[in-house]
């Protein structure tokens, strides 16, 4: 059975850690305070939410409020829904036209199992998603100029509120 479709042996509820290993035998909990026996840890980076931004124009800004995310087929880091915690970033993608200066969406987004990749050479860089992560993560520098994440499922983002520029 594929790790990232295992359960977390300690009962929480959680899938393993995909790609983890210890003693070449694959991970058989979701983090390490069920792996030390303590319970899910309150801190585990598959539960927690972050603030982060995502620019787009003022009319898909709307379309994204009232019909969903529709995540993106391709992209650096392969399809997903692109967001950043730089909101200097997310400046850069409000486009419009005319009196349409564009948006940007401020997030709390819960980003799971996470992958981060460490250059354009990284060989999960557009197939994260396949391995069994939720969400890739790539530094400054990795793949671009500035941070981003690649969200796979777009019910993990939402929406806190939208500033129209």
């Amino acid at each position: 059975m594929n790790t990232s479709q295992r359960l977390c042996k300690m009962g929480c509820g959680r899938t393993c850690r995909p790609g983890l290993y210890k003693n070449s035998k694959p991970y058989d909990t979701c983090c390490g305070g069920c792996a030390k026996g303590q319970g899910h840890e309150s801190n585990c980076g598959r539960c927690l939410e972050y603030s982060m931004w995502h620019g787009t124009s003022r009319a898909a800004a709307y379309d994204i409020q009232k019909n969903g995310w529709r995540p993106s087929t391709g992209g650096a880091l392969g399809p997903g829904v692109y967001v950043t915690r730089s909101k200097a970033k997310a400046m850069n993608y409000t486009k419009g036209s005319g009196r349409d200066n564009g948006a940007i969406l401020e997030l709390r987004v819960k980003t799971g199992t996470t992958k981060r990749i460490t250059g354009q050479g990284d060989s999960l860089r557009t197939t994260w998603a396949q391995a069994g992560y939720d969400s890739a993560y790539a530094p400054a520098g990795a793949v671009g100029q500035r941070e981003e994440d690649c969200i796979k499922n777009p019910a993990n983002i939402q929406i806190v509120k939208v500033h129209v520029l």
